[in-house]
């Protein structure tokens, strides 16, 4: 069996990002907490409900962000979930 992708995608929209510029520290901020989350929601879903405190590497499946698109502050995350998380 193949693997599952799904993708979503995060966009920054109000104050300065308008003008094209985010607060170094709150773009990392925002990166981290989206990645933390991701994968404890993801493990979560893969792993029969199993919840973790800490953001840790989803086991069954590996969340990827793409590149930035020139002049916005949109980023696009995929999800894989591997084959025995599909088969469940």
């Amino acid at each position: 069996m193949e693997t599952k992708e799904i993708s979503l995608i995060l966009r920054i929209e109000g104050g300065i990002a308008d003008e094209g510029l985010l607060d170094v520290y709150d773009a990392a901020d925002t990166i981290s907490g989206i990645a933390r989350s991701i994968n404890i929601v993801t493990h979560a879903f893969s792993n029969d409900q199993k919840l973790r405190k800490q953001g840790q590497s989803a086991h069954g499946a590996h969340a990827f962000i793409h590149s930035s698109k020139k002049g916005c502050f949109e980023e696009q995350i995929d999800i894989r979930f591997e084959s025995k998380v599909v088969k469940k």
